[in-house]
């Protein structure tokens, strides 16, 4: 009995029946039983063989081949209608983490945190328009803020203290200092003077232009 034979006396038997009395009752589900353990062994079995391959394509052999179609030629590979069931594995635990390799990523992930928070404050004192590295005094060494606060914390001071002009990401600006009533009549009175005519009456004398410079190079000292 081939398969498709099968498949249909199984549908057979399956189908309701009101005259069956108990004895028939019993073979007839027996006989389902047997049918649907028949077709799940054939679904296990090959259904032909193939050999021989050339290089194009194989030579097949199957149950319309004789009895023997299974074992007459040698090496020939079964086919199936479906892949053979594979046996059931029990599951593999597959968590088995390198604890010490984990350990370092831990620790490089707390050093970049730590980085980011450092490069966050930089930007912060930036925008803030706060010094981000200091020039030495009489030199052209320079050292970042980060540095010169670490040395500050530490108690050594005296490494850094000569550290003491500001370096800026942008050009700061200062707000513009005037000159007081003071200085401008201070300035005023140098280049003020008196003079005598040829009657000996005295007349005002009053350079302009030096007090103009003069009133210049004080506003520049005010604000440099």
């Amino acid at each position: 009995m081939n398969k498709e034979v099968m498949k249909q006396a199984l549908e057979a038997l399956r189908m309701p029946c009101e005259f069956w009395n108990k004895t028939q009752f019993i073979k007839v589900t027996e006989a389902i039983k047997a049918l649907e353990e028949a077709l799940k062994q054939e679904q296990d079995e090959p259904v032909a063989m193939r050999y021989d391959y050339d290089g194009y394509g194989y030579k097949y052999i199957d149950s319309g081949s004789g009895s023997d179609w299974q074992t007459r030629i040698k090496d020939a590979e079964p086919m199936y209608t479906a892949p053979p069931a594979q046996p059931a594995q029990e599951p593999v635990n597959q968590f088995n983490p390198d604890w010490d390799a984990m350990a370092v990523m831990v620790e490089e992930q707390q050093r970049m945190a730590k980085r980011i928070e450092e490069l966050e404050a930089e930007l912060a004192k930036q925008e803030q328009d706060e010094p981000v590295a200091w020039l030495e005094e009489n030199s052209a060494k320079a050292m970042s803020d980060l540095e010169k606060q670490a040395w500050i914390q530490a108690g050594r001071d005296e490494l850094v203290k000569t550290y003491n002009r500001p370096l800026y990401t942008k050009p700061q600006t200062k707000e513009w200092a005037d000159l007081s009533v003071d200085d401008i009549e201070d300035i005023a009175e140098q280049f003020h003077d008196i003079d005598y005519d040829i009657n000996e009456n005295p007349y005002d004398i009053f350079d302009y232009k030096g007090y103009a410079l003069a009133l210049q190079a004080k506003l520049k000292k005010h604000n440099s």
